[in-house]
């Protein structure tokens, strides 16, 4: 399902479609915005141990950088944090907390 309409939204690399969900309340995009958080982890390591060590920055009180990847998933996902929308948006936390 699209959440994210804007051009050059993440195309979803199975279906091709752009700006769908699994781009922005999963795994793979608690990766992707790391840079935008702040936060530098080895490109080897899989997915599910990103995700890990986020949710490790958040239960450590970290949430300055691990909440980023939940503000810069719903404003890429609604183009505007002040968006009516943009508050459903946080309800998907790609950091499992």
């Amino acid at each position: 399902m699209p959440v994210d309409y804007r051009a050059g939204a993440p195309a979803d690399e199975w279906s091709g479609d752009t700006g769908v969900g699994v781009q922005y309340f999963s795994q793979q995009a608690v990766s992707r915005l790391l840079p935008a958080a702040g936060i530098a982890l080895p490109a080897e390591m899989p997915l599910a141990e990103r995700l890990v060590e986020v949710q490790k920055l958040m239960a450590a009180g970290d949430r300055a950088r691990a909440g980023s990847t939940r503000r810069s998933a719903s404003t890429s996902a609604t183009g505007s944090p002040t968006s009516p929308t943009s508050t459903k948006s946080r309800v998907f936390s790609c950091s499992g907390a």
